[in-house]
């Protein structure tokens, strides 16, 4: 793990301005907690296509916040579902250090008191 903070709330200033930042900080916050809900409920029934799409989703939003890991993870997790016969155990692997970086980046946001 590198010091490189999570997020680049430089970059996220200069394409948002800080009002932008705050609304999208708080969508992401709310939105990735759903996310989660939504995973967690899909691998009990081991629907992948809803893990397929909220982990989209999260790469998604991840970008949208400047937040390169977070999102290079959900993209791991989101090919690993993808596969013709998706490894379920190499999923939660994935899922597990997709959860890792999204707890980074958020505690990060707390110490910046962007949340």
């Amino acid at each position: 793990m590198t010091d490189k903070p999570p997020i680049d709330l430089y970059q996220l200033d200069a394409t948002f301005g800080e009002d932008g930042r705050a609304d999208l900080i708080e969508t992401f916050l709310n939105h990735s907690n759903v996310l989660f809900s939504r995973i967690n409920a899909a691998w009990d029934e081991k629907d992948i296509k809803t893990v397929v799409d909220a982990a989209h989703q999260m790469k998604g939003m991840g970008s949208s916040i400047y937040a390169a890991e977070l999102s290079r993870q959900a993209l791991h997790l989101e090919k690993l579902a993808k596969e013709n016969s998706p490894d379920w155990q190499s999923m939660l692997e994935s899922y597990d250090a997709l959860k890792e970086v999204h707890k980074r980046v958020t505690d990060y946001l707390a110490m910046q008191n962007c949340n």
